[in-house]
């Protein structure tokens, strides 16, 4: 799964637009980063509390830790694939 996928699935997770359309129908992706931004990962954090427990006990011991927003992207993308 590469980065892109990741995010897209993040987004649809929480109902954050990811892929918008422009005034001439143009495709646009839209600024949503949480593995790179934060603040967009810890509002990932609040939907979904519980995963990022999941993350920390289940995902870390794989050596998903070292970079903590992929660790939870990773997480939160892989229960969204499964759905």
């Amino acid at each position: 799964m590469n980065d892109l996928e990741m995010t897209r699935l993040c987004a649809e997770a929480i109902d954050e637009p990811y892929i918008g359309f422009d005034a001439k129908g143009h495709k646009v992706y839209c600024e949503y980063d949480p593995l790179h931004d934060d603040a967009q990962l810890m509002a990932l954090g609040r939907e979904y509390p519980e995963l990022f427990a999941e993350a920390v006990t289940k995902w870390a011991p794989y050596g998903l830790g070292a970079d903590l927003n992929r660790m939870f992207c990773k997480c939160v993308a892989k229960m969204q694939e499964a759905k």
